[in-house]
Order: C-alpha cells, then structure tokens, then sequence
C-alpha cells in the first residue's frame, strides 16, 4: 500500500479492513488514530481542494489552450507576488 500526504494513514485503515475481514479481532483505536489525524489537517485539505477547483474552473481555463493559458496564469502570479509552481 502506498501511502500519500506523509501520513500512514491508508495503509491502517488497510490493515484494520483486511483483519476484519478475515474475521479476527481487530483494533478500532487505529481508525481512531486516523481520523483524529484527518481531522488535525481537514483545514490544509479543505484548502488545498478549493484552490484546485478554483484553477481547474477558471474561465482562462475553459477559453484558452493549455499553452495560452499558462503565460496568462503566470502574468496573474506575478501580480500578486508569486513565483515558481505553487503561484
């Protein structure tokens, strides 16, 4: 299982389903663990998503190929003082 934002997290919940499964005792303080880790960073992934949609929505987006579209986002970057590939 590959496990993804640094955390164990899917490969837990993987474990605690496969035990499960297999009808032996398994321990519901690691989904418990997990949860309150998801809950920890809810924020940074509520944030995260919204600004995607927001650039994968944008009308640029919809008008211009991808080749006229990123010289325009990198002008909107620039304006606003962002540089490099998290602009």
């Amino acid at each position: 299982m590959t496990d993804r934002f640094g955390a164990d997290w899917m490969s837990r919940v993987y474990e605690a389903m496969h035990t499960a499964a297999r009808d032996q005792p398994w321990d519901a303080s690691k989904l418990d663990r997990v949860f309150e880790a998801y809950r920890a960073s809810e924020q940074d992934f509520r944030t995260a998503l919204e600004d995607f949609r927001a650039q994968t929505n944008s009308v640029i987006r919809w008008i211009f190929r991808p080749t006229v579209a990123k010289p325009i986002h990198r002008v909107i970057a620039m304006a606003h003082r962002r540089r490099g590939p998290w602009a």
